[in-house]
């Protein structure tokens, strides 16, 4: 019941905002109605070095499930079958595949809609070097509807360099032994952080044809205007052909809220490096003046025009001031240490900017992120990419509400745009 209270609330005082934007993007399937899941790709050394190790990962939330109710022990149910297929780079042959059948037992309706509570999948292929597609497709098997995702890869040939890295791999939670050795940990399969935890785990293996060795291992933040914010470096003795390192990043040393995460791997003259991206969504108040900025800039659909225009013009200390009195003042529940209204929006920010985003525009400014961030998830989306006589588009509807958005693509690169016959919808 109280993500149908923030929702409410949320939508009170977005459609009283005098609240325009004309921008673009591509949808997100959560929270349509379907089986929508994440995807992580780590690749990494098999134990003869010869092959490659493939790790799968995938998450599916309990709000993407379909559940039914099960009398006979007063709780709910969910089934649904994960399965990855490994092909050659044509598609034409099957190299292996993999599935995991599950169901999924709720005592309480309200977990059913919980979009927190995520079941972690994992499948692990050893390949030889080669390039292939991996499909992945999640069924319900309640509401017997299906998503598929298709992935490129390359699987390298590690052994042929002295050196060599893994993928780079963020880490959710790490299990230590008594010697300070971590003994499991899980990964995170979505790059996006909140502010809440203040580390994030980044874990490689290094292969290494000669041992013992010297390595450095050099970490480093770039932010999007390529400036490094964070540069450090380890020196690891390495005893054995493969070793694992976990390094473990402050995200309070961190100003922006988008990064590439780069770590290089040098012995003696050979080097090689991996990177991976990763962002940041708020849930508390955003410590620096360009946070801040920010975060005022994307409020601008439950703000004001003229509290809009004031503040994010404001020195840092009047911006935090105002930033922290208007959450406070809609904090639904004040009991909690989260305020789950001001997460649930910047959530959606985040949701917009990692699906929407284009060589334009960060995903908040985009039509679909924008209609998203006002009106959360539709309840139905129903796409038509390749009809006859007609532009792709996309029809988003939202039941509750009785609203129905339509977005166009009239240049054919997945510039999605509200269409005029719709923008009355929106407000």
């Amino acid at each position: 019941m109280k993500k149908y209270i923030i929702f409410s609330i949320l939508c009170l005082f977005l459609i009283n905002g005098n609240l325009f934007a004309q921008f673009y993007e591509e949808t997100r399937m959560s929270g349509a109605g379907n089986p929508f899941f994440t995807v992580q790709i780590f690749r990494t050394f098999s134990d003869n070095y010869q092959s490659g190790r493939l790790y799968v990962y995938s998450n599916i939330i309990n709000d993407d499930l379909t559940f039914i109710s099960v009398d006979s022990i007063e709780s709910f149910r969910a089934e649904f079958e994960w399965e990855v297929s490994i092909k050659d780079e044509d598609e034409e042959r099957g190299i292996d595949s993999k599935s995991i059948r599950k169901e999924v037992y709720e005592s309480d309706y309200e977990e059913t809609n919980n979009r927190e509570k995520d079941i972690l999948l994992s499948a692990v292929f050893d390949i030889p070097p080669a390039e292939y597609v991996i499909v992945i497709q999640m069924r319900d098997l309640i509401s017997k509807k299906s998503v598929s995702r298709k992935i490129e890869i390359e699987m390298p040939f590690f052994e042929k360099d002295n050196i060599d890295v893994s993928d780079v791999l963020f880490i959710d939670e790490v299990n230590l032994n008594q010697e300070g050795n971590f003994e499991k940990f899980i990964p995170k399969v979505n790059s996006n952080f909140s502010r809440k935890s203040p580390f994030i785990y980044i874990y490689n293996q290094i292969y290494s044809k000669e041992y013992p060795a010297t390595v450095q291992i050099r970490y480093q933040l770039e932010n999007m205007e390529e400036d490094i914010e964070l540069d450090t470096v380890i020196v690891k003795e390495l005893v054995e052909p493969l070793s694992s390192q976990i390094f473990q990043l402050d995200k309070r040393k961190l100003s922006k809220n988008r990064y590439r995460c780069i770590v290089r791997v040098k012995r003696g003259n050979s080097w090689v490096e991996r990177y991976r991206t990763l962002s940041f969504y708020w849930i508390d108040t955003p410590e620096t003046g360009h946070d801040l900025t920010l975060a005022l800039r994307q409020m601008r659909y439950i703000l004001p025009t003229d509290s809009s225009d004031r503040y994010i013009d404001a020195p840092p200390a009047e911006q935090k001031a105002f930033f922290t009195r208007f959450w406070a003042e809609r904090d639904p529940n004040p009991s909690t240490e989260t305020n789950e209204l001001m997460e649930e929006y910047f959530s959606r920010v985040n949701f917009a900017n990692r699906e929407f985003s284009s060589f334009n525009n960060d995903g908040w400014l985009s039509d679909r992120g924008r209609i998203l961030i006002k009106f959360g998830f539709p309840d139905d989306v129903e796409r038509h990419p390749f009809e006859m006589d007609s532009v792709p588009y996309v029809i988003w509807r939202y039941y509750g509400l009785r609203k129905v958005f339509v977005f166009t693509d009239p240049n054919g690169f997945g510039d999605y745009r509200l269409h005029p016959n719709y923008q009355h919808q929106e407000y």
